[in-house]
This record gives structure tokens, sequence and C-alpha cells, in this order.
């Protein structure tokens, strides 16, 4: 009797984890921030996400992805939320930044996962104000997008407080001592021959012995003005994006994004979950 109510209890914990991990898709490869089975999020809407997370990721080292699922199939949202964050190893394996939203559409609830390298600046405190003010209240009112572009600049805001921006990723700019010296050198020549030119006409012409010469209707000179369509091929088109005055936290992208028929997950085919772990910490709640 004992050996058979130990072998139920190893089965039973078994197929809970069976059937828990069951749920848990395959890490994609590339990367990809924005997991919508649940099909609540338009393509337009992800995109947005998806470029969002992924310039951070770029830019920060900092990993946050979102899963939204149909349904829970009866698993308890932070465990799930634990398995899954651990099976694709969101964030870098030497930092652990990772952060994690799972939402549940059917049974209405949602669980934040923090890494352990972000648990000290994204506390369960932290993760839980973020339910309560960004998700809750824009779910209620089937506003998904809002609430996940909300939270995750809260989120992002918070990590960069452990794990800023790195400077080797800035835009580079020219120098610009460099672009003034090298664009003098280059108009030297041109400038003194204009300037022979006009010491030419002006001794010809311009003197007072001379009248002007008049010239037939045959060989009149004919002058056009500047053809305007000729336009500098030079510009910059760099749209910078601020998403919440109140973190120190910008992302830029030199894509047009409403040019962008691709799908968002291959504008950065490099990018990959870097094997991060967690421990458990993070937040829960229902809408």
């Amino acid at each position: 009797m004992k050996y058979a109510l130990i072998f139920l209890c190893c089965f039973g914990i078994s197929y809970q984890t069976f059937s828990q991990n069951s749920l848990v898709r395959p890490k994609p490869e590339p990367a990809v921030f924005v997991n919508d089975y649940a099909e609540v999020l338009s393509r337009a809407e992800i995109q947005k996400l998806e470029e969002k997370l992924r310039q951070f990721d770029k830019t920060t080292s900092n990993q946050l992805a979102i899963v939204i699922l149909p349904s829970l199939e009866g698993n308890i949202i932070d465990v799930l939320a634990n398995q899954w964050f651990k099976a694709w190893g969101i964030g870098q394996k030497n930092k652990d930044n990772g952060l994690l939203i799972l939402i549940a559409i059917q049974d209405r609830k949602m669980h934040i996962e923090v890494g352990y390298g972000l648990n000290k600046v994204v506390t369960s405190s932290e993760a839980q104000k973020v339910i309560e003010n960004q998700l809750k209240p824009n779910f209620r009112n089937n506003q998904f997008f809002k609430g996940l572009d909300e939270a995750t600049t809260y989120l992002m805001g918070l990590a960069i407080q452990k794990f800023p921006p790195q400077a080797n990723n800035s835009p580079a700019l020219p120098d610009s001592n460099n672009v003034i010296s090298s664009s003098i050198d280059g108009l030297i020549p041109y400038v003194a021959i204009a300037t022979i030119i006009i010491i030419i006409m002006v001794l010809k012409y311009g003197h007072p012995k001379y009248k002007q010469p008049h010239v037939s209707q045959n060989n009149s000179f004919s002058y056009r003005k500047n053809n305007t369509s000729n336009r500098n091929p030079y510009y910059h088109n760099t749209n910078y994006h601020n998403n919440n005055a109140s973190t120190s936290y910008y992302y830029y992208t030199n894509n047009d994004t409403s040019s962008n028929d691709s799908d968002s997950s291959s504008s950065d085919s490099d990018s990959s979950y870097g094997g991060g772990d967690s421990g458990g910490d993070g937040a829960s709640g229902d809408w």
C-alpha cells in the first residue's frame, strides 16, 4: 500500500509537469519577442511591439518577451511562466536580464516573470504595479496593444537601471571637423578655376573703354533657372521614438515602419534568446 501511494504521487507529479510543459512552444530561432498565439493583436500592432523589443535587446542586451495564449488549459500561470522562461532562455546567460509577460485570454490571467539579474530593479512590487496600472485597466477595455505597449515601456525603464544602453551600440556620427576639412579641400580647385574665370570676364567686358558687345537673336544667350527637381540625395531619415517621458530610455530605428510589409521577425536575423534564467520572481493578476 505504501509503495502504491508513492507511485501514485510520483505519477501525479510527472503528469502535472508533462501537462504544463506541453503548452510551452518550441523556442523560435531567430528570436521572436511578440508571440500572439491567441490572435488578439493586429499585424501592425505585432510589428510595432516587435520592433520596439528588438531594439531594446539590441541596444541594452535586456530581453523582454510577450506570450499570449488562448487558455492555460488548467495550468497554474506562474508555474507555466517560469517553465516557459527557462525553456526559451530569455535574457543573456551571464546576466539573466530577461523578462516575460505571459497572458491567458480565456482565463483572464497574466503574469510577469523576472530574471535573476533584474529582480533588484523589477521587484515583485514593481511587477504588481505594472499589472495593476498598465495591464488590467486596458485589458478590461480589450485594449491589449495599449496595455502591452505601456507595460513594456515601464518595464524597460526599470531594466535599464541595471543594464543601461551600451555605448558601442549607439549610432556613429561623423566628426564635424573632418567633414568640414574634407569639404574645404575638395572645393579648393573649383574656387580657383571660378576666380580665374571671373577675373578674365571683368578684364574683358567690365573695363570702361569697352562697350558691351551686341549679341544677335540668333546667337542670344539663354539662361535657365536651376532645376529645382535636382535635390540633395543625402538626407537624414532617422525616426526617433520617445515612448514615455517618465523614463530616460528611448530607442531609434532607421526603418520606415509604414512601408515595412515584411515580417518584423526577419528585421534582425541575428537576434536570439541568450540562455537567461529565472528563479520565479514576479507577479500575477487577473482582469
